[in-house]
């Protein structure tokens, strides 16, 4: 959570959990990179004041491939 909160400081608590987590399935499933922004844009801001932009929802998927979070179980 602490990396992600260097992205927007915004995105905390439960609902980021949450989003963090289906945004890791879908990056398991394989789904197609713009699809994963789009719809990370779309949770994430749900929890943010302002909307999480196309960097940002890149950068947030970044940090979910590689922090040790996102691993098939």
């Amino acid at each position: 959570m602490a990396d992600l909160a260097k992205v927007n400081p915004q995105i905390e608590g439960t609902r980021a959990v949450v989003s963090a987590s289906i945004t890791c399935r879908s990056v398991l499933k394989g789904e197609r990179e713009q699809v994963q922004v789009v719809t990370t844009q779309e949770r994430f801001s749900k929890s943010a004041e302002r909307p999480i932009s196309e960097a940002e929802a890149m950068r947030i998927i970044e940090i979910i491939k590689t922090n040790g979070f996102c691993v098939k179980a």
